[in-house]
């Protein structure tokens, strides 16, 4: 989709925010682990939108004054995050080398901007940082900061760290622990750096694994939000309960929302291919606390395993609760796998063994391949910085057969980031558990805002329409109401919208 050519991001400075406290003699040298080594070399991007009214209006020079003060207290306790890998990638190089933070504005209201935004969802990557150099060179940054601010003093606070160093869990800690040392301070990371990980989990050959396969040539992909309110997520567990008498437990929000995505995204390769096709997806879990040998649930660094949940396409036909079952005793089957690894070698064999088969069904053409990945019950909106908590957390954009899962900010919904070519996103967009059970996300208008030339009324349009088999009634429970104060001058007016 072509980007708006009206907005304009500008970057004013770049700065380099060292710790605030120089890293001890005894921690200039962190070495990795094999979990770092078979991370992806790459950076992370998480976006948090914040916004301002009159009353807790701050100066843009104080909120980044704000930022790099607690950014540089933060760096002291996270001191490898401050660090550039060495030559040989097996280790961090940590001389307070710092982090990089952007400040930049953008010549829009963040009231207009979100709702062009999540139309084009390519329009968020303008507020990501651009990592400078390759992702384990000896000078990139392993930290990127971009701070931009709109017209209206909304802020978007971009945070991109070394997937090749940290995972999910690592980043939203050390996000979180920013923000609670911008508003709070604080004396110790929530992170725990286990000083004998390197030699339980020492760096190995990691020889054998293909790397992921290029973009196919000619495709082109699009990428879209769908939501799954509470109610919708009840109705969808109430569906997948009463098809199967194979269904032995409650179905997780999670497995749900994957189901029905991922159902929606087979059917629709059956239609092209005419038969049932073998179809993965990878999942990334968080193994901390889930392993014999010891893994502290606050672990620094990546403490995941990535596996294939593969579907053959060996049934006459494919129902939800088909794919629920399967999710979980995929997942079951590899959590026993990890109770029962009791040292660092096993622990290696079974994340190797795992990527290898992965990156081995990347590159065989007669199977669908998907990247499935969950950020839910990581606590993106409790991301305050002193200024109130985060209206929107969102991701970047990524062209690639990728969903991408994260809490509503209720925590009770899931919203879905669908990322395929254009020829499975119909097949996702016409499916009807999609249609009856998910909102299309489109945002119009945000609560307390009052766009240039607009009256009141005007503010009040639903956050989230409905698709066509939700209008039509077809899911008339998930329909929802919930109330906000707009603000017109000093003149507060309560309206009611209906979801």
């Amino acid at each position: 989709m072509k980007q708006d050519s009206s907005m304009e991001v500008q970057i004013l400075s770049t700065k380099i925010i060292k710790p605030s406290a120089a890293t001890p003699n005894d921690n200039r040298n962190y070495k990795v682990t094999f979990f770092e080594q078979l991370a992806p070399k790459m950076h992370i991007p998480l976006l948090y939108f914040y916004s301002f009214d009159g009353q807790d209006m701050v100066d843009d020079a104080s909120k980044h004054q704000l930022l790099q003060k607690s950014l540089a207290q933060t760096l002291s306790l996270y001191y490898p995050l401050a660090g550039r890998f060495t030559k040989d990638g097996l280790s961090v190089n940590c001389e307070d080398q710092g982090a990089v933070y952007m400040e930049a504005q953008v010549n829009t209201q963040l009231a207009e901007f979100l709702p062009k935004a999540n139309k084009d969802l390519e329009l968020f990557n303008d507020f990501f940082p651009k990592v400078l150099g390759e992702y384990t060179s000896v000078t990139t940054p392993l930290v990127a900061i971009q701070a931009t601010t709109f017209q209206c003093g909304g802020l978007g606070l971009a945070v991109s760290i070394s997937h090749a160093l940290a995972d999910g869990f690592t980043m939203c800690t050390f996000t979180q622990d920013w923000a609670n040392m911008s508003r709070l301070g604080i004396r110790e990371p929530s992170c725990y750096f286990d000083q004998s990980a390197v030699t339980t989990f020492a760096a190995k050959d990691i020889y054998g694994i293909k790397p992921p396969p290029g973009m196919k040539t000619g495709d082109k992909y699009v990428t879209k939000k769908f939501l799954f309110d509470g109610t919708a997520i009840s109705s969808l567990r109430e569906k997948v309960l009463a098809g199967g008498s194979s269904i032995k437990h409650q179905p997780s929000r999670v497995e749900l929302a994957t189901a029905c995505i991922w159902r929606a995204l087979i059917l629709g390769s059956s239609k092209k291919h005419r038969h049932l096709r073998p179809s993965v997806m990878s999942l990334t879990m968080n193994i901390r606390g889930k392993t014999a040998v010891a893994i502290p649930k606050s672990s620094f660094g990546n403490r995941y395993v990535e596996f294939a949940i593969k579907y053959m396409g060996e049934e006459d036909k494919l129902e939800l609760h088909d794919l629920v079952v399967l999710i979980r005793e995929t997942i079951q089957n590899i959590l026993a796998a990890c109770a029962e690894a009791s040292n660092g070698d096993e622990l290696f064999s079974l994340n190797f063994n795992n990527l290898k088969e992965v990156r081995e069904i990347m590159h065989d053409d007669t199977m669908d391949f998907y990247w499935l990945s969950s950020l839910c019950r990581f606590p993106q909106y409790e991301v305050d910085f002193g200024w109130g908590k985060p209206y929107l957390a969102t991701g970047d954009h990524v062209p690639a057969e990728l969903v991408a899962l994260r809490d509503t900010k209720s925590g009770v919904g899931i919203e879905a980031k669908v990322s395929v070519t254009e020829r499975d996103m119909l097949a996702v967009e016409s499916d009807p558990d999609v249609k009856e059970f998910t909102y299309t996300f489109k945002l119009n208008r945000i609560p307390g805002f009052k766009p240039h030339h607009s009256s009141p009324a005007q503010d009040v349009t639903p956050l989230y329409s409905p698709s066509p088999a939700l209008s039509s009634g077809l899911h008339h429970q998930s329909v929802q109401s919930m109330h906000f104060v707009a603000k017109s001058n000093e003149k507060h007016q309560k309206y009611q919208l209906t979801l």
